[in-house]
């Protein structure tokens, strides 16, 4: 197990025109020309259409906060752009990785610099420093990813993490033999509450009696925090644990792996990081989310407002279960999915933690 998970813990760490001319004809002595005239030609010579420009370009700069080889969070901006360069016309979009806050801001203005015309922050705590370079470049729009503020040159962009987190509470409840799930969070933002909330909605619909266990750990980063706050958890009887947020969730893994505990994944089918435990994930289509943007700012109706698109457009989804649910289990899930994807049901986005 112990070498099991340090391929783990690597593959996340070190995984994500010339033109001829003719010669001119002689000059003719006027004395010696010929007394014959000559009948001019009937017919114009053929015109070489001009080729029309090419129209430039819309480029798009991603800036993760971490690696892409995490195979989460900051894969998903990795994927999204690719996802563009394949999938959207005339759009080029590139990414970098690693980027702290003490960079953020430079990063920013550089890019905005060099002309781009969308520049995506992606992660919670770019946020300052969009807001800061945003209005100097009014030409320039910007996206700041789960953000909750917005100026006339910069949206959100955020996918709603309650629509899928509802399927994965099913499946928790579905799944779980203490009758007790639990949930760990980085921070305590909006669209982290809305998937908590979301998730006990989808538990409580499946099995009232449900349990559920939840703790934001104030960072995102704290790999070792994530792993002693989901131990803690199962010594209360949590036997099956969504963890969200880069190196919490990765504490998370940690945990379940070495417990033998069902997890869930995040923005990408993380399943290959625990076969035998990862019941599903939470997948983001970051590339379509972003395209919903350049699709306005192209028909000139951008605004500084809140992007979000679910399920029904495409935009998030819940991945493969590889087998590990049962068939009951399933199919009543992949019910209620359809039900989400054509609208027919709704999960509201929650600002507070519920009792």
């Amino acid at each position: 197990m112990k070498k099991r998970l340090l391929i783990i813990a690597l593959a996340l760490i070190m995984v994500l025109s010339t033109a001829c001319a003719s010669n001119p004809a002689p000059a003719t002595d006027p004395t010696t020309a010929p007394v014959e005239a000559t009948e001019a030609p009937t017919t114009e010579p053929e015109a070489t259409a001009e080729p029309a420009p090419a129209e430039e370009p819309f480029r798009v700069a991603i800036l993760l906060p971490g690696l892409i080889s995490d195979a989460g969070w900051n894969a998903g901006g990795y994927y999204g752009a690719q996802y563009l360069n394949e999938n959207v016309e005339n759009v080029e979009a590139t990414y970098i990785e690693n980027i702290t806050t003490t960079q953020a801001e430079a990063a920013i203005r550089d890019y905005a610099d060099q002309g781009y015309d969308l520049i995506v922050g992606w992660s919670f705590d770019m946020g300052d420093y969009l807001m800061k370079v945003a209005p100097d470049y009014p030409d320039t729009k910007f996206i700041w990813s789960q953000g909750y503020m917005q100026l006339e040159n910069m949206a959100t962009i955020s996918a709603p993490l309650q629509e899928t987190a509802y399927l994965c509470g099913m499946i928790a409840a579905g799944m779980s033999k203490t009758g007790v799930i639990g949930y760990i969070g980085g921070m305590d933002t909006m669209p982290m509450i809305a998937a908590l909330e979301g998730y006990k909605e989808g538990a409580k619909a499946y099995n009232p009696d449900i349990k559920v266990i939840h703790a934001f750990a104030g960072t995102w980063s704290d790999t070792e925090l994530g792993k002693q706050t989901a131990i803690a958890m199962f010594e209360q009887g949590v036997d099956v644990l969504m963890g969200r947020g880069d190196g919490i969730a990765l504490g998370c893994f940690q945990a379940c792996i070495e417990k033998g505990v069902y997890c869930f994944g995040d923005v990408s089918d993380q399943n290959e990081l625990a076969p035998e435990l990862l019941l599903t994930s939470t997948g983001w289509n970051v590339g379509r989310s972003i395209e919903l943007v350049i699709e306005a700012i192209r028909a000139g109706e951008f605004e500084g407002k809140a992007y979000e698109g679910g399920m029904a457009l495409g935009v998030c989804d819940i991945t493969d279960f590889h087998g590990l649910l049962p068939a009951d289990l399933e199919a009543k899930v992949n019910e209620v999915r359809e039900q989400l994807k054509s609208g027919e049901l709704v999960i509201e986005a929650k600002t507070e933690i519920s009792e």
